[in-house]
């Protein structure tokens, strides 16, 4: 009998020959012993080399508006004013939809990383020390002691990030999501430092209430110069009646707008700084890391022993 004749075929007839299998992957255990053992030191390492990411989040609902009389006065008055020929502005002071979409738009955010310095700790970091409670920044990107940006983190032209590209990082960390039903908005932010994360939600929040606030009163004021405008002009004693109502009532507006700290949002459950991170899963990793490894070991020994029954024969 020959050699290739005691030395069964993988495969006979496009089928796996099972018993050859098990041979295989005995004859070739210490190779599958020894890739399997490599890549699981590998993946062990690399799981380690990832920073941890933490989620500081917060949930905020639509704030009430304070005496809804107010608004009801509104309706009604602004139907008279149409009446007389007057175009009002909606008697709502707050637009839930609206927030929601200043909340992460372009401009919003380009305020929020300007005014808060948020582009060096989001586009220089690549870690957190926990023991200093400091961001680890990468030398490659930024140089901490000349205090200057040395090296483009993209196709940027100038070594700083530009603020779209910043804006666009920025974004991959930030989520805003609200929920249909309830009306609840849920805030939050992933990062290196779970303190920092938490500050930035604190931030966003007082900005668009801040932000909302600020186009509210001025929305009240431009309706309310048009409306000592027209009193001014009228000489018909009712239309003025309605006018000085509607004035009255932009006037209680801006008084409200600038006496409410949570103009926009409520805060239900404030941000707080995480102390379990929710990113990387390192048990995954190494288990599909080590996994892949042991297939891929199986697939070299197959394709060792192939080529060895192909020299036999």
């Amino acid at each position: 009998m020959t050699k290739r004749s005691e030395n069964k075929k993988l495969f006979e007839n496009d089928e796996l020959n099972i018993n050859e299998l098990i041979s295989t992957l005995w004859d070739f255990k210490w190779v599958i012993s020894t890739l399997t053992l490599v890549s699981a030191i590998f993946i062990v390492f690399y799981s380690l080399s990832i920073p941890n990411i933490y989620r500081a989040s917060a949930l905020v609902m639509p704030a009430q508006n304070q005496g809804p009389s107010l608004s009801s006065s509104l309706s009604s008055l602004g139907g008279l004013a149409s009446m007389a020929g007057i175009n009002m502005p909606s008697g709502s002071a707050y637009n839930k939809d609206e927030a929601i979409a200043v909340l992460t738009s372009q401009q919003f955010l380009e305020s929020f990383i300007v005014d808060n310095d948020v582009m060096l700790p989001l586009m220089a970091s690549k870690g957190w020390d926990a023991e200093k409670n400091e961001l680890i920044i990468n030398p490659k990107i930024y140089d901490s002691k000349n205090k200057k940006w040395v090296s483009k983190k993209s196709k940027s032209i100038n070594a700083m990030p530009s603020i779209q590209e910043t804006i666009r990082s920025f974004r991959g960390i930030y989520s805003v999501t609200e929920n249909k039903k309830t009306g609840f908005v849920s805030i939050s932010i992933d990062f290196y430092s779970p303190y920092i994360a938490k500050m930035w939600v604190d931030l966003i929040i007082e900005d668009i209430n801040e932000t909302m606030r600020i186009q509210a009163v001025e929305i009240a004021n431009t309706s309310l110069n048009y409306l000592n405008e027209q009193i001014n002009k009228t000489n018909i004693s009712e239309i003025k009646i309605v006018l000085s109502e509607l004035a009255k009532s932009e006037t209680q507006k801006i008084m409200l707008s600038k006496s409410s700290p949570e103009y926009t949002y409520k805060t239900i459950d404030k941000a707080f700084a995480p102390e379990l991170k929710i990113s990387p899963r390192r048990s995954i990793i190494c288990i599909i890391g080590t996994m892949t490894g042991f297939i891929l070991s199986i697939l070299i020994s197959i394709f060792l022993r192939l080529r060895k029954d192909k020299d036999i024969s």
